[in-house]
């Protein structure tokens, strides 16, 4: 795809989203993005001050910093820090400057396996001595979070096979020492078909969810066809049931969609291979704020991912939204919900009413996919790479087993379902 056809993109996503902003917007939605770097020192240098800068200028009212520490196995029983981890000292001068520029904080911890597989299979071959290492690691941040100002805390991410009753308890003691060193808010960010099982989500502030589900069959859906699928498919409805039994609100601690033919069918999935598809990921971003801006029990979203050194441009099949028409959409929709007139008091999460879309504004005309906005190109088969052997699902997607590279050097994994 030509550099024109990318630029004539922006511009007409740019004038389709310049809806009416939605009517009631919960006072505290919380408008951020997952900023990410896997190398020591990178959160500390003038690069990542400018694309913390950046992601501020588009209207973002908070920003996620991830950080990452390893396990050497998915059997391993013990968390440590490698020379990919962020230190300490770049991570309090990234808080220090978001800050700076108007942005509220969050410190989201991520374990990853060097071996490459997901964090929500593991199986450790200890595991008390696990949740002591956990803790460790958790604590540690908890720290660090105090430290740095940080506004809320991720305590733990994807850990879909040790978050299940068998552990509640050690998730009790685990956030009881958290909340003794940090004062902020917390979460937790449950992989989107692991939030059911959790049964700690009264001790803690928000029902995270890290929100790659299922929206399309096919690629390049319909902007209508997306927005539908999410109350169609069940997701908006099991969402907002979680919030109703939990008494918390709902933040989607992820959601991404790649810049590639068919995100929107696996979001979840990484290392397909395809043409540069910049109208399905901004009609998914489209779709995820139609749905979710007038919700009373949702409390925002953090999208995957936005690097600490910013790509040239958006010509990458990456995550990123940085350069590309998904930005714009964030940006108008930012402007929109930071204008919105709130409540006067946060709606209350009853049991009333029903699980579809509170009254949003009518928008105008979909985000355009006409030849004359974005050209349709000539696309490569989009294959998906699949590792041999056994899964629950009976067959195991790479991007289940392996971490997330992306073009910027982010590994990434996730599960596939």
């Amino acid at each position: 795809m030509g550099r024109h056809r990318v630029f004539a993109g922006m511009v007409a996503v740019a004038a389709a989203v310049a809806l009416a902003a939605p009517a009631h917007a919960r006072a505290e939605w919380q408008r951020g993005v997952a900023y990410t770097t896997y190398a020591a020192t990178t959160y500390g240098t003038a690069a990542s001050d400018s694309s913390l800068s950046r992601l501020a200028s588009d209207g973002n009212s908070s920003v996620e910093i991830v950080a990452t520490r390893y396990m050497a196995s998915s059997s391993a029983s013990s968390i440590v820090a490698t020379p990919r981890t962020p230190t300490d000292a770049s991570i309090l001068h990234a808080m220090q400057t978001a800050r700076s520029l108007g942005l509220a904080v969050t410190l989201k911890p991520q374990v990853d396996v060097l071996t490459g597989n997901w964090r929500g299979w593991i199986a450790p071959s200890d595991p008390a001595a696990w949740f002591d290492s956990l803790e460790a690691t958790t604590y540690h941040y908890a720290d660090l979070a105090q430290q740095g100002g940080a506004a809320m805390m991720v305590v733990g991410t994807e850990f879909q096979s040790m978050s299940g009753p068998a552990y509640t308890a050690r998730w009790q003691q685990l956030i009881a020492g958290v909340r003794k060193r940090f004062t902020g808010k917390l979460t937790y960010a449950a992989n989107f078909d692991e939030f059911n099982q959790v049964q700690f989500w009264p001790l803690l502030d928000y029902i995270g969810v890290d929100a790659y589900w299922r929206l399309a069959d096919a690629p390049d859906p319909a902007l209508e066809s997306l927005v539908s699928a999410w109350t169609s498919r069940g997701h908006v409805a099991a969402l907002r049931q979680a919030a109703l039994t939990a008494g918390k609100p709902v933040l989607l601690t992820e959601i991404g969609y790649r810049s590639t033919p068919g995100a929107a069918i696996h979001p979840n999935w990484w290392d397909t291979t395809g043409d540069l598809d910049l109208t399905e990921q901004s009609n998914a971003y489209e779709a995820v704020y139609r749905t979710f801006a007038g919700q009373p029990w949702f409390a925002g979203l953090y999208w995957w991912s936005w690097p600490a050194t910013l790509p040239p441009d958006g010509s990458n099949t990456d995550y990123t939204p940085t350069f590309k028409p998904a930005e714009q959409v964030m940006e108008s929709w930012n402007a929109k919900l930071a204008a919105a007139p709130a409540p006067v008091a946060p709606a209350p999460i009853s049991g009333s009413g029903s699980g579809g879309q509170s009254p949003v504004a009518a928008p105008p005309a979909a985000v355009p996919q006409t030849a004359a906005a974005k050209p349709k190109p000539t696309r490569r088969k989009c294959v998906r790479r699949v590792r041999t052997g056994a899964s629950r699902a009976g067959r195991a997607c790479k991007a289940a087993r392996a971490p997330r590279k992306t073009a910027h050097g982010a590994p990434r994994s996730r599960g596939a379902r």
